[in-house]
């Protein structure tokens, strides 16, 4: 596990304070860090993705904050995603692949309105979201 300056490189982790839901990094665990085969990260580089994983950190804290919303992992591409958020009432979803993007669903069903809702895709994939 490598920390920031100590000369980085394709294929290396980078340890992450705090938790990172998205993608199922866990905390100490570590995330790969891009770059070309035999290429290193510059400074600049490894800045700005420590930027985007606090960004993406702080958008996660605010939802998890957030009163009357549920946060659900899928770690399992699946074209539908069964979400058990037991909030009482029939949420929105918003969900986000493994690489961070923001992913459209193309409807919502509720098999146990408030409890159990149904957010169905285009195609499989595996990645965070949440209901509110």
């Amino acid at each position: 596990m490598t920390t920031a300056g100590e000369g980085v490189v394709f294929g290396d982790t980078v340890e992450v304070a705090g938790e990172i839901p998205l993608g199922g990094v866990s905390p100490g665990t570590g995330v790969v860090i891009p770059g070309g085969p035999g290429g290193g990260v510059t400074e600049d580089e490894f800045d700005e993705l420590a930027a985007d994983v606090t960004a993406l950190d702080d958008r996660i804290t605010a939802v998890e904050q957030r009163p009357g919303s549920y946060w659900h992992d899928q770690p399992s591409a699946a074209a539908v995603w069964q979400v058990h958020h037991h909030l009482g009432y029939l949420p929105t979803f918003t969900a986000y692949d493994l690489e961070g993007r923001e992913i459209r669903h193309g409807g919502i069903s509720h098999p146990v309105p408030g409890q159990i809702s149904e957010v169905a895709y285009g195609a499989p994939f595996a990645g965070s979201g949440y209901a509110s």
